[in-house]
């Protein structure tokens, strides 16, 4: 298993394994209290986050998955929408957000984007897989299907968003991520 992450500090560089069931009424409650106590989680195996599973990160966190002896990913998520999300703060000048690492997942069939950070003080996401994303009808022109493979930041022109200033700050670093968002009929 390759660990390869940004090194967290003190009370946060502790290790939770959680093992996927393949089964939504428990994979994402499993991750989500896992991703709740910040510091290093690794997932292991098949997770199913059903129609619209999402977990929330609010600390600091490194979201690690399993690989093959290639340094291809092992874990999967299936399904979910915006499985992994850092919603912006309601404050008006927000403090630093979470530190967020997201490595070596396999996400198959997210509904819009697998990946969705508006609020961060720094983000690395590198060695996934994206594939299967499911286009989600566009807020304000519906024949539309719009799908991602990550979204960082806080505009979506799209959906009437309003851009934030301070919400991502730090570095950002997306890189040798494998994304497929081929569609089984894609529109316009």
């Amino acid at each position: 298993v390759a660990l390869a992450f940004a090194p967290l500090s003190g009370a946060e560089s502790q290790l939770v394994a959680v093992e996927g069931k393949n089964d939504p009424a428990v994979d994402v409650q499993a991750a989500q209290k896992a991703v709740d106590q910040g510091g290093t989680v690794l997932l292991k195996g098949r997770f199913d986050f059903g129609d619209k599973g999402s977990v929330r990160i609010t600390k600091d966190v490194n979201v690690l998955g399993e690989t093959d002896e290639r340094g291809a990913p092992r874990t999967t998520i299936r399904g979910g929408y915006y499985a992994f999300h850092s919603p912006l703060t309601t404050q008006t000048l927000p403090p630093p957000g979470p530190k967020i690492t997201i490595k070596n997942i396999h996400f198959d069939g997210a509904l819009w984007a697998p990946i969705r950070l508006a609020y961060a003080s720094g983000v690395t996401i590198a060695g996934n897989r994206i594939t299967g994303v499911r286009p989600h009808p566009a807020p304000n022109r519906p024949q539309i299907g719009l799908q991602h493979g990550i979204l960082v930041g806080t505009l979506l022109p799209q959906s009437g968003g309003q851009y934030q200033p301070g919400a991502v700050v730090g570095t950002v670093a997306i890189a040798d991520n494998d994304i497929d968002l081929s569609a089984e009929a894609p529109t316009e």
